[in-house]
């Protein structure tokens, strides 16, 4: 169901019941009949044999799976050591990679406000710390005089290097790096919590 999109409401109406006995299908409260298992493999494309004995026949293999993004606090995602491969202990969690194929990839959860209304606070990012960071990606930067990283837009200009808050009321929108800054990586996917 999920993966084409249907809810509980679509389900009823394919097989002519209410959206409760659907519910009741679901979680085994209630058997479904011969006639209704037919209508419901129509309507999610799969063979009824899937349906009843989990035959994967009509079923393709997915992307293939990387290694988990380990998720990294702001202070950690900040050491070169942490974001290496082989660095790991600093992870609080791992998640799906959505790019296999980048295995330094990790995760950070969004803090704050400055980079609202695009990313809000809780906001899985995805940052590659070998992915060049450009004029208008969206970086994981450390300043001289910080412990932890920062999350900020990086603008360049006729050679000058600036951080942008995205959020119009943040007090020092703008800011101009000049080798007082590393950046750690750049953000290449947002994940969001469903």
């Amino acid at each position: 169901m999920r993966e084409i999109r249907l809810d509980q409401n679509d389900v009823a109406r394919a097989l002519g019941v209410s959206r409760a006995a659907v519910g009741h299908y679901l979680h085994g409260r209630r058997r479904i009949t011969s006639e209704q298992l037919e209508n419901l493999s129509r309507a999610l494309d799969v063979k009824v044999s899937w349906l009843y004995e989990g035959e994967q026949e009509n079923v393709e293999e997915g992307p293939p799976v990387g290694r988990p993004a380990p998720e990294l606090d702001w202070v950690a995602a900040g050491r070169p050591e942490s974001v290496q491969a082989s660095g790991l202990s600093d992870a609080i969690a791992y998640h799906p990679s959505p790019f296999p194929g980048r295995p330094n990839l990790f995760a950070l959860r969004v803090k704050g406000a400055s980079m609202e209304p695009r990313f809000k606070e809780g906001d899985l990012i995805y940052v590659d710390p070998y992915e060049e960071p450009m004029h208008g990606k969206f970086v994981v930067v450390v300043l001289d005089d910080r412990d932890e990283a920062t999350f900020k837009q990086l603008f360049i200009e006729e050679g000058r290097r600036y951080l942008r808050a995205l959020n119009p009321n943040w007090p020092n929108q703008i800011v101009e790096i000049d080798g007082n800054a590393r950046i750690c990586g750049v953000a290449v996917f947002k994940g969001e919590a469903l």
